[in-house]
């Protein structure tokens, strides 16, 4: 169980980080190959000199007792290769899976969902040894505005290969009715994200309803399949 005897607070401070809704969202597995679990920390509202919102996420490196503050990894908006968008919001949510080769190190995906006038993003970085790889940003096939791709992402292995795959809820796109939402899925391979899926709420259900947000929030599991 959990020992709050050994429980402790951080604040952006201790890992000389701006603050902007630090902690909103969180990761835990061994992205950068020391053989323990790092914490990876989004800061979607963090600013970027006058622009507000572009967001931020910070690594912190796990060791054999807990993680460390003093050798904090920071990533801004532009570390996958954009540029600062106000209300980008990159960091909102995170996940961390084996979507590449088992080669030893997990990977991060980020959702900046209010990027490119809201229509949302996902950027995919490769686990390494001391360092991420950012290697690649996907957006939405619909391109429309305010759909908030990337509010939400889980990883996991969705069509049993092996190699972990990315859901990327997308609670307000318009399909039929307004802010029905929508799930999309990519899938892993050695090579990264090759081909993908996407799910609508008349997938799920008997139709569409206004403002039922789809993908708001994301999870995988073996359900009902034993152990």
């Amino acid at each position: 169980g959990l020992v709050t005897t050994q429980a402790s607070s951080l604040r952006p401070v201790d890992i000389g980080a701006a603050g902007g809704a630090f902690g909103s969202a969180l990761a835990v597995g061994n992205v950068i190959g020391l053989s323990h679990a790092d914490v990876l920390v989004g800061s979607p509202e963090a600013d970027a000199g006058f622009i507000q919102n572009s967001g931020s996420v910070h690594l912190l490196v796990g060791n054999p007792t807990t993680v460390s503050t003093a050798n904090a990894l920071h990533f801004d908006a532009t570390a996958d290769g954009e540029f600062y968008q106000t209300n980008g919001r990159f960091g909102a949510s995170l996940a961390v899976g084996d979507f590449f080769a088992d080669d030893g190190e997990l990977d991060v995906v980020v959702g900046a969902p209010g990027r490119f006038d809201g229509k949302g993003a996902l950027s995919l970085a490769r686990g390494g040894l001391l360092a991420l790889q950012w290697s690649g940003v996907f957006t939405p096939y619909a391109n429309e505005e305010n759909a908030s791709y990337g509010f939400a992402v889980a990883a996991g292995d969705w069509d049993g290969d092996g190699d972990d795959d990315a859901a990327v809820g997308s609670p307000f796109t318009d399909i039929s009715s307004i802010n029905s939402g929508q799930v999309v899925i990519f899938f892993g391979t050695p090579a990264g994200f090759v081909g993908w899926t996407r799910y609508d709420e008349a997938d799920c259900s008997a139709g569409y309803g206004t403002n039922s947000h789809m993908g708001s929030s994301l999870a995988f599991g073996r359900f009902g399949q034993g152990p």
